[in-house]
């Protein structure tokens, strides 16, 4: 029978009384090429994001280069759940080739690029391999045994060290070295692996089997599917462009925003009242303590979480002189810390009742998102150690959710699920760098200019001067600065010790609000399902 867009699988794997649960030997491959596609898109994302600046001198300048990461972004809240609920419909295998395949395409147009629109276009169809290579921690879930699946998720975190972890020093290293295009030839390396190894030994059951394509086409809610992509596609430019390349009040921002948001409303709407097969079905989110609150959970802290990522290095560059190498390492802990926590998650089987491991999950994240807004200017060593430390939070979380929310249905909506938590992830994410790049801007264009003239202007800077000592000082520009007449150099280090000041002043209403929400996601957690007891020897998907 099919219902609310979820297809019949074929039952779970149970041993008989007494004895272990033996794997088949395929899933050592086939676990192999997850971590392989898992490390493909992550090379292309955190490899490319530290030289944006590069490639755009290469091949630019053009203003809307971000868009090189940020179409990826976009594309995996987007397309993500929609790829998850047909996968559970259709079977995963060639979801993963054909996203594997983008994966390798896309790359090929980004590293043969003359412009940035044409690599924005490569990354775009990246985006849609990346949104389609998402469902590795929905399958890996499926092929080991319920009480196994923490150590799986933690196992793709470990596999994505090399390129989350060191990310930021390797990409400045290739560009000294080799070439920036050398990014997506990585990328085109590890995906055709993957895709070796997945044509080879990945053949899961496929489900409805009984039943044609062209009958299960035929219930697939394809206008609940075209709302959601196109609202959620609006919503996300509208976010993407606020406070940055245009104002909050711009009609470049409003209007993608308020259009995409009614559009999602539209698409609520249908689903409960008019689609007769929805794709995302009511039913899931009236299970409250198991679904819903475990979304509302990653809203609220991917919000801090996931802001926090994208602007701790700046506030490392901005708050302590150093070298970019330096600076680059100084952005290790956070990362690192990351891993460890995802790989710690392993440990959720031992919990009873594991709604407390939640709590400490979200714990940690608030102590130390509140013990970020104490770091200052003089020392560095608290902040490298709250980092590392928010980060094990922030890669405990992630996971746990993951596992938590997957066993709040059976496993015929797994792909639907852990789509939604994501997209919920993606959304909450891009709100929260929105709304902690406005407060940063705000704070900074009210204190900064006071405290520059502070310190200049007693040690014998001309009035005439300081226009441009804050321009530069707001850029964070030392080499103009010190050009600037009537600067010595008595004032231009009172000037960026000034700045370094600011952003310390700037940056704690960041953390407090982190603290605030990381407050509110521990009650929430609270109230999450105990799993402990689903947590056994069945396996999902036996690989024959």
């Amino acid at each position: 029978m099919y219902e609310g867009g979820a297809g019949t699988q074929p039952p779970p794997t149970v041993p008989e009384p007494g004895q272990a649960m033996k794997l088949n030997w395929r899933v050592w491959p086939v676990t192999f090429a997850f971590m392989l596609s898992w490390c493909g898109w992550q090379s292309c994302f955190t490899l490319l994001s530290p030289i944006l600046t590069h490639v755009n001198a290469d091949i630019g300048p053009h203003p809307n280069y971000s868009w090189m990461v940020a179409s990826i972004s976009v594309c995996i809240a987007v397309v993500w759940p929609i790829a998850g609920s047909l996968s559970d419909i259709f079977g995963r295998r060639y979801f993963f080739l054909a996203g594997l395949s983008c994966g390798i395409i896309g790359s090929i147009v980004a590293c043969t690029a003359q412009s940035v629109p044409v690599v924005i276009a490569g990354t775009t169809i990246i985006g849609l391999g990346t949104a389609i290579q998402q469902m590795v921690i929905a399958a890996i879930s499926e092929i080991f045994p319920n009480k196994y699946r923490g150590y799986a998720q933690a196992s793709i975190t470990l596999a994505s060290t090399p390129m989350s972890g060191l990310g930021p020093l390797i990409s400045p290293l290739i560009v000294q070295s080799r070439s920036w295009r050398w990014v997506f030839y990585i990328t085109i390396i590890i995906d055709f692996a993957a895709f070796i190894l997945l044509a080879i030994f990945y053949h899961p059951p496929v489900p409805n089997r009984d039943r044609s394509r062209r009958s299960l086409l035929g219930q697939i809610d394809f206008a609940g599917l075209g709302l959601f992509a196109v609202g959620l596609t609006a919503f996300l430019v509208g976010i993407s462009w606020a406070g940055g390349q245009y104002s909050w009040s711009s009609a470049a921002v409003l209007v993608p925003l308020i259009g995409g948001a009614s559009i999602l409303v539209a698409c609520g709407c249908w689903e409960v009242y008019g689609a007769v097969n929805p794709i995302f079905p009511p039913h899931l989110f009236r299970e409250y303590r198991g679904f819903t609150n475990v979304l509302l959970i990653c809203f609220v802290a991917s919000m801090p979480l996931l802001a926090l990522l994208s602007f701790w290095p700046t506030q490392i560059a901005s708050m302590y002189p150093a070298s970019p190498r330096q600076i680059g390492i100084w952005t290790i802990p956070l990362t690192c810390g990351t891993l460890c926590g995802g790989i710690l998650v392993g440990t959720i089987k031992w919990w009873r009742p594991t709604n407390y491991y939640m709590v400490g999950c979200t714990g940690v994240l608030t102590i130390f998102a509140g013990l970020l807004s104490t770091i200052d200017i003089d020392d560095v060593r608290p902040a490298l150690a709250y980092s590392f430390l928010y980060g094990v939070g922030v890669g405990l979380l992630e996971l746990a959710v993951i596992v938590t929310i997957q066993f709040s249905i059976g496993p015929e909506s797994i792909g639907k699920v852990t789509g939604l938590l994501s997209s919920s992830r993606g959304v909450a994410g891009a709100c929260g760098i929105a709304i902690y790049a406005s407060i940063l801007e705000t704070r900074l264009a009210e204190d900064l200019p006071t405290r520059v003239a502070a310190a200049a202007i007693p040690l014998g800077l001309p009035s005439s001067s300081l226009p441009a000592l804050l321009e530069a000082a707001f850029a964070g520009n030392y080499d103009t600065a010190g050009q600037i007449p009537g600067v010595t150099p008595t004032i231009l280090d009172a000037t960026f010790l000034s700045r370094r000041e600011s952003f310390q002043y700037s940056l704690r209403p960041i953390h407090y609000l982190g603290t605030a929400l990381g407050g509110l996601a521990v009650i929430l957690a609270y109230f999450t399902n105990d799993i402990s007891p689903k947590m056994d020897d069945q396996v999902a998907v036996d690989l024959k």
